[in-house]
């Protein structure tokens, strides 16, 4: 609550802090370093053997073994993690990451063959997973259309679309999937939907000075971790600014319906911002095996609702209070099934 009142009551000290905040994303961005991906570990292929009917202790003594001894004439092989359960084995093998790749996945394939030789009958050939960069996908294609049926573009996306990308050199082109519909909910009106899209800037200014500081690149998982920040940051805004907007419309005035969102809202927007911050520590710092390719997604959805969880608390009342300042009672609604509003019966 008393974040809210201060910022209210300081809005010039506010404004100076946000500009200055704006002034150094802008030089972070000018002096951060842009790439594709993050730094990856060490690539990794995977190798699973079913067999049903085994025990775990079979499993390593009639597949397993056999499949470790083979996979040690492997070059650039740095080594191989196995785990045997009921009627499954799953190896990892891990290169060194100067390895070629598409190599090591052809000698895994032979010696999983000449392995083979020694499996027990019955035996079904293993599933041969390849995990490294690029196995990672870098793009998606939506269809949509307002005449045609999920169907018939399911139909164009797999026998005319996907081929054309299958052919590409390099380039893995999956089968669609989904066809379900999005909604849009509307929001009451143009100035409450800008003032919450007014938080969206925070949340890039707090992406790229988190990013600045830790050392991290401009790269797909940073993207990632800023859409989830987004929407995040988002949701926190509409929570505020609606219970805010309750208050204005029972008559109250702006200052203390500011106030009273602020007041409703404080402890959802902190245990929503601070859970998520929590969960995203751990991938921030890079622990285990492999997670420098997810620690700037943590970083930047940390970063992101840091700076927006405190624009949320000292900007948006203080904006609120300027748009809706000379509202009338009652703001026209943009939901068509909204007798009040303009476009009631429109579409």
């Amino acid at each position: 609550m008393w974040l809210v009142l201060a910022s209210m009551r300081r809005p010039i000290a506010i404004l100076v802090a946000v500009i200055s905040v704006a002034f150094a994303s802008v030089l972070a961005l000018r002096r951060m370093n842009v790439d594709i991906f993050p730094p990856l570990g060490a690539p990794a292929i995977y190798v699973a053997q079913p067999y049903g009917g085994m025990a775990p202790a079979q499993m390593e003594g009639f597949l397993t073994y056999y499949y470790e001894y083979h996979f040690l004439f492997i070059s650039g092989l740095e080594h191989v993690e196995s785990k045997n359960v009921q009627g499954m084995a799953l190896m990892k093998l891990v290169f060194h990451p100067a390895t070629d790749m598409s190599q090591a996945t052809a000698d895994v394939i032979g010696y999983v063959n000449r392995s083979r030789a020694f499996m027990p009958p019955g035996a079904v050939p293993p599933f041969i997973m390849r995990y490294d960069a690029g196995s990672v996908p870098i793009a998606q294609l939506v269809f949509s259309s307002p005449s045609r049926t999920v169907g018939e573009m399911q139909d164009i996306a797999l026998n005319r679309v996907r081929p054309i990308f299958a052919t590409l050199p390099g380039v893995s082109a999956p089968p669609p999937f989904g066809g379900s519909q999005r909604t849009i909910a509307n929001f009451q009106s143009f100035r409450l939907a800008f003032a919450v899209v007014l938080t969206t800037p925070a949340v890039v200014c707090g992406v790229l000075l988190m990013l600045l500081f830790t050392g991290t690149t401009l790269n797909v998982q940073s993207f990632m971790g800023a859409i989830m920040a987004l929407g995040i940051a988002v949701a926190n805004a509409i929570l505020l600014v609606t219970f805010a907007e309750m208050g204005r419309q029972e008559g109250k005035p702006i200052l203390e319906a500011a106030l009273e969102g602020g007041r409703e809202r404080l402890r959802a927007i902190l245990m929503t911002a601070m859970a998520m911050i929590a969960g995203m520590i751990p991938i921030a710092l890079g622990i285990g095996e492999g997670a420098e390719q997810t620690a700037p997604l943590g970083r930047a959805v940390i970063g992101g609702l840091l700076a927006a969880t405190l624009a949320t608390l000292l900007v948006l009342p203080s904006v609120y209070v300027i748009l809706q300042g000379h509202a009338s009672k009652f703001s026209p609604s943009l939901d068509p099934k909204d007798p009040s509003s303009r476009h009631y019966g429109v579409g």
